[in-house]
Order: structure tokens, then sequence, then C-alpha cells
């Protein structure tokens, strides 16, 4: 009894320790694996995914390149084109028919794009709502120079100087378009209202100046010459030195002018028209 006993209670014992071995290794394998899921949680992803290669580093993360702010410049306006431009004015004309100044500038704008049929056409109609304006009928007058009719001209510039006898523009207009015809005497009247404003041009006095040489008026014109010089005329400067010398008046026989007298392209410098001694006839300000 005593000996089946014993061998009972090995038996026994043997298999409880065989168990107790296996749960223990069980249990460190759990534990191990526990140690490794929690490593694994604390880990970086990068070292994470490598398993149990602790070495493996993150990659450095590469900083965005610093962007400075930039100022914002107004944009310019846009450049337009000569065509655009008057397209817009004869617009607006057309849109306020009954606005004077707004045709006078239509009809010069289209005067200095050599457009001379239209701009007689927006002139003509300034005058149609306003026969009182002396910027109308200056503003016919120099579509009329520029088609060489100076019979019209004269005769739009005296309507100009009897609305408005302090322009000097409209009395130095019509004192070229009286050269032109030849009728000096009443051009000296003419030129000398333009110069005795409050402020002349060069080229009034040097016209003024060409006006007395043709009436033979040789000392006048001298003085009006110098006047031109002075304030920066060319040809009243070529004309002094052309009449220095002469002192005495000779009715017989007047000093001839330089030259015949020329009309300069609308923006041509006075300097430019062949030696041309009168001036180009000059532009006044809308509305005047």
């Amino acid at each position: 009894m005593f000996r089946r006993l014993s061998a009972w209670h090995i038996l026994t014992a043997g298999l409880i320790g065989l168990s107790s071995a296996a749960c223990g290794s069980g249990a460190r394998e759990d534990a191990t694996s526990h140690e490794k899921t929690s490593v694994a949680s604390v880990m970086p992803p990068s070292v994470a995914r490598a398993g149990t290669e602790l070495t493996s580093v993150a990659p450095a993360e590469v900083p965005a390149p610093k962007v400075e702010p930039q100022p914002e410049i107004e944009p310019g306006p846009a450049v337009k084109t000569r065509d655009e431009v008057l397209d817009k004015l004869v617009f607006d004309a057309e849109r306020d028919p009954d606005d004077v100044h707004l045709r006078v500038r239509v009809a010069r704008a289209l005067l200095d794009a050599g457009k001379l049929r239209e701009a007689r056409t927006h002139a003509e109609r300034a005058i149609e709502v306003d026969e009182k304006s002396p910027g109308a009928w200056h503003t016919l007058g120099r579509v009329e120079l520029a088609e060489r009719d100076f019979q019209a001209a004269a005769a739009s510039f005296q309507r100009a100087v009897e609305e408005d006898a302090d322009n000097s523009y409209a009395w130095n207009n019509l004192g070229y378009a009286l050269i032109e015809q030849q009728k000096f005497e009443e051009a000296v009247e003419a030129l000398e209202s333009a110069t005795s404003g409050t402020s002349p041009t060069p080229f009034m006095w040097n016209n003024l100046g060409m006006a007395y040489e043709h009436v033979d008026r040789i000392r006048e014109a001298r003085a009006a010459y110098r006047q031109a010089a002075q304030g920066g005329s060319t040809k009243g400067q070529a004309n002094l030195d052309r009449l220095e010398g002469v002192s005495s008046l000779v009715p017989s026989s007047p000093v001839a002018p330089s030259s015949t007298e020329e009309v300069v392209p609308p923006g041509q410098d006075e300097s430019d028209s062949n030696g041309s001694a009168v001036q180009t006839p000059q532009d006044e300000e809308p509305g005047c």
C-alpha cells in the first residue's frame, strides 16, 4: 500500500511540475509579448515598424521655406491708342450733344489727328448749340486754316474775337489768315491785339514783325523780332539778324521777309517749317 501511494504521488507531482513549467513558460511569453507591445506602443512609427531594431531613427523633418510678404503695387493706367481716345470722346459727345465744350474737345482732337472732315462736323455742331462760343468759332477757324481756306478762316477767327476780345490766340490766327490773303494792314491790327494781352507768345511777336515788314515799318519789325528772339523763337532771331543794320525806312523798297508764310503741321516745332517766318497757329484751352 505504501509503495503504490508513493508511486501515485510521484506521478502526480511530475504532472504538476510539467504543468507549472508550461504555465510559467506561457506566462513569460505573455509577459514578453506584453513588453513588446508596450515598447511598440511608445515607439515612433518608423521604429515600431522596424521591430526590435531600436537603432532605427526617424528622418529629420525639412523645414518649409520661409515666404516673405510681398508688397502689392497698384497697376498703372492702361495705355490707350489715339483711336481709342477719339472713339471715347466721340461716344461721350453723342451721348451729350448739348455739351459745347465737349464738342470743341472732340473737334480739336480730330483736327490734331488729321481728320479734318470729322473735326469740321463737330465744330459746326458746337456752333449750332451755342453760336456765341468763341472756342467753337476758333476751332472751326483752325480747321479752315488746315484746309487752306484762309478767307473762311479769317471770318471764323473774327467771330471768335468778337465773342472774346482777350483771346490772343484767336487774334494771332486772324492775323495769320490775313497775311495769307496779303491784307497786311489788317494783319498788323490783329497781331498788335494779340501781343497786347497779358502773356503774348514769342511766335505772336514774330508774326507781328513780319506784318510790320510787309508795310515797311522796319524799326517796329526789328523791335517785334527782338521780343520774339528774347522769348526763345529761333525764327525771330533769324529775322532780327537779317534786319540788323537797317536804320531807315525806304518806302519804295521794303525789306522782303526771309521766306514765304507756311502752315506748320500740328505738333511740329517752330524751327521745322523750312525757314518760314510765320509760326504755327496755336491752340487755346477748351472752353475759352
